[in-house]
C-alpha cells in the first residue's frame, strides 16, 4: 500500500502576462512582480530563482505553479512578488514561463538596492542610534560626517 502526501508533488512552469520591477517603498530593495491568469482556482503560484555556480548576466527566475489534491478548473488571476535582494545577474533578471516564454529585464545595482533614489532610506549612527538622513547620497554623506564629528 502506497502512502500519499498532502503536499504538492510537482511544480510546473506556467504562463504569465506581465513582469516588472517595482520599488518596495520603504524597503532597501526592489521587487519583481509577475501577474497572469492561471487555469485552476486552487493553484499555488511562486517565483523560483534558478541555482547557479557563477553569477550570470541575467538570473533566471521561473514562474511555477502547483495544485494540491484535486485540480479545480477556473480562470484565476494571480500576482506574485519576489524581493530582488539575492537573485540578481550582472545585468538583470530573466523571467521564465511555460511554452518558451522568457523576458529579460535590465536592473542596475542602483535600481535594485536604491529603487527610489534613497527617498525612503534612513541611515542610523551606530553609537547614538540617531537617524541620519538626506534625500541624496551626497546630502546624507555630509550630514553623517557632521553628526559623527559633533559627537567626537
Amino acid at each position: 500500500m502506497t502512502e500519499q502526501s498532502n503536499t504538492p508533488s510537482s511544480w510546473r512552469l506556467i504562463r504569465y502576462e506581465d513582469a516588472h520591477v517595482e520599488s518596495s517603498g520603504s524597503q532597501f530593495f526592489s521587487y519583481l512582480i509577475v501577474s497572469g491568469v492561471a487555469a485552476y482556482a486552487n493553484i499555488r503560484v511562486e517565483l523560483m530563482p534558478l541555482v547557479y555556480i557563477d553569477v550570470p548576466d541575467y538570473w533566471g527566475i521561473e514562474v511555477v505553479g502547483s495544485v494540491s489534491f484535486v485540480a479545480l478548473p477556473a480562470i484565476t488571476p494571480y500576482e506574485v512578488r519576489l524581493p530582488l535582494d539575492r537573485a540578481m545577474g550582472r545585468k538583470g533578471i530573466e523571467v521564465i514561463g511555460a511554452d518558451g516564454q522568457s523576458m529579460r529585464i535590465d536592473v542596475t545595482f542602483e535600481d535594485r538596492l536604491n529603487p527610489d533614489d534613497g527617498a525612503n532610506l534612513d541611515l542610523l549612527h551606530t553609537k547614538s542610534g540617531r537617524t541620519l538622513g538626506g534625500r541624496t547620497l551626497g546630502g546624507r554623506t555630509e550630514r553623517i560626517d557632521t553628526a559623527i564629528d559633533d559627537e567626537a
